[in-house]
């Protein structure tokens, strides 16, 4: 985590693209890693009635941030992501739901990871499949 932080600060988040497919594995390492951490302090923090808040407060950020009219600074981004997400990861754990909404979030927390998994490598080897590749090394990496 100490290492992929600073590199993501510097390269940026990569993304489906060939041309920076590499420069997407320090987030992914970097995320994966926060979630671990965020695991571990949600052990160590006992049980607290305002995570509900918490969680609705910060879903509404997140909203508000996702449909903001114009590209929000690489700074805020950044910032986001290192700390009130995985506050939100956390809060969403803890915080209480009808039963609806709790079943619903089951089945959504088991198909979540699977799909995150899949799709970053998935979408790369579509876009080079399809023939967009400008970076012959990184083309060839991602059709594998």
């Amino acid at each position: 985590m100490l290492v992929c932080a600073p590199i993501v600060a510097v390269t940026g988040f990569g993304g489906p693209e060939p041309d920076n497919f590499l420069i997407g594995f320090p987030r992914v390492v970097l995320l994966f890693w926060l979630g671990i951490l965020v695991f571990h302090i949600d052990r160590k923090i006992g049980d607290w009635k305002g995570w509900t808040a918490v969680f609705w407060l910060l879903a509404a950020c997140m909203a508000f941030l996702f449909y903001f009219p114009v590209q929000v600074p690489y700074a805020v981004y950044l910032g986001w992501v290192i700390f009130p997400a995985p506050v939100l990861v956390r809060a969403g754990a803890r915080a209480r739901y009808g039963s609806r909404l709790t079943k619903l979030g089951i089945l959504a927390g088991a198909l979540s990871y699977p799909i995150y998994v899949l799709s970053y490598p998935c979408s790369v080897g579509s876009t080079a499949r399809s023939g967009r590749c400008s970076g012959r090394k990184t083309c060839s990496l991602s059709a594998c």
